[in-house]
C-alpha cells in the first residue's frame, strides 16, 4: 500500500536554506558547486516559522536519516575549517606556500565531498521540497491575482462615489529619535473589504464615500492640524495601481479632487529635523506600523 502524505504515520518536517544552518567557508575552500549545493533546503527540528522554511511530510525514519546527514554535514565542515584555520596558522613563513596551498586544496576537496554526500542523502527530501514549493508558488500567484481583482473591483466602486470606505480614529506614540517620543492622532483609511482591522478601535465608521470622508478629514484637521492620515496596505496599492502615482496623497487627490497631507510636521518633529541636520543623522527613524 503506498503511503501518501495525509497518513497519520507521517510528521511535518520543517525545512530551511543549508546557507541558513552550515557555516560558510573562507574564500579558499569555497567553490561554484558548494555555493549551489549550499542553496538547497535541508532539515532542521526547528519547528518555528521564522526565515521563510518550507515543510514537507515525512516518516520518522527518514526525518531522523535527513537531520542525521545535517548533523553529519555541519560536524564534517566544522572540521575543515578548523584544520584550515591550523594550516594558516603553521604555514606562514613564505617558503611554506606551496604547503599552504597543497593543504587548501586538500581542504578543498574535503568541503566539497562533505556537501556532494549531503546532497545524495537527501535527494528524496530535495524532490518533495520541489513539490511544495512549486505548490505553494501556484498558490501565491493565484493569491496575488484573487487580490488584484479585488483591488479593480473595489476601485470601480469607489470611482462611482459608492460608500465603500471605512475609518477608524486612534492614538499612538511615535519616536523622534533617540529615546523621545511624541503621541499622535492617526486617521486609519481603508476601503471595503481589502483591508480589516485586526482589533476593534473606538470611532470605526463605515459606509461611506470619498466625499465623506474629505468632510471628515476637514473636521478633524481643524481641531488637530497635525493629524497623520494612514491608507491600508491593499487600499493605498489599490490607488495608487489605479491612478499611476508613485504616492497615494496624488492617488487620493486624483479621485476625489482634494489634496491632502499624509503625515504633516509637528514643531516638535521641525525641530528634531533642523537639529538632526546640524549634528548629523539621529539613530532614531521614524517608523509607525498599524496595530
Amino acid at each position: 500500500m503506498t503511503e501518501t502524505y495525509d497518513s497519520p504515520r507521517l510528521r511535518k518536517l520543517y525545512c530551511r536554506r543549508l546557507s541558513d544552518l552550515v557555516p560558510g567557508s573562507p574564500g579558499e575552500l569555497d567553490s561554484r558547486e558548494i555555493r549551489r549545493i549550499r542553496e538547497l533546503r535541508a532539515p532542521t527540528d526547528d519547528d518555528t516559522e521564522h526565515g521563510d522554511p518550507v515543510w514537507i511530510r515525512a516518516t520518522d525514519a527518514e526525518t531522523e536519516r535527513w537531520l542525521r546527514a545535517t548533523v553529519t554535514l555541519i560536524e564534517r565542515i566544522r572540521r575543515v575549517h578548523q584544520e584550515f584555520d591550523a594550516a594558516r596558522q603553521r604555514y606562514t613563513r613564505r617558503w611554506h606556500r606551496q604547503r599552504l596551498q597543497a593543504a587548501t586544496a586538500r581542504l578543498q576537496q574535503d568541503a566539497r565531498a562533505a556537501y556532494q554526500a549531503f546532497e545524495r542523502q537527501i535527494a528524496v527530501m530535495a524532490d518533495r521540497v520541489a513539490e511544495q514549493e512549486e505548490r505553494l508558488r501556484r498558490e501565491r500567484l493565484q493569491q496575488e491575482r484573487e487580490q488584484s481583482e479585488s483591488r479593480q473591483v473595489a476601485m470601480v466602486r469607489a470611482r462611482r462615489g459608492d460608500p465603500v470606505w471605512r475609518y477608524r480614529i486612534r492614538r499612538q506614540k511615535v519616536p523622534l529619535g533617540d529615546q523621545d517620543q511624541q503621541e499622535r492622532t492617526f486617521l486609519d483609511l481603508c476601503l471595503d473589504p481589502l483591508d480589516r482591522w485586526r482589533t476593534a478601535e473606538v470611532g470605526d465608521v463605515t459606509g461611506l464615500t470619498f466625499e465623506t470622508v474629505n468632510r471628515v478629514l476637514r473636521r478633524l484637521r481643524a481641531e488637530d492640524p497635525y493629524l497623520i492620515v494612514l491608507f491600508q496596505l491593499d487600499t493605498g496599492r489599490a490607488l495608487r495601481e489605479w491612478s499611476g502615482a508613485d504616492d497615494t496623497a496624488a492617488a487620493w487627490q486624483k479621485l476625489t479632487g482634494t489634496l491632502i497631507e499624509l503625515w504633516p510636521r509637528t514643531p516638535a518633529e521641525e525641530r528634531h529635523q533642523v537639529a538632526a541636520r546640524s549634528f548629523g543623522p539621529s539613530a532614531g527613524d521614524r517608523g509607525v506600523a498599524s496595530p
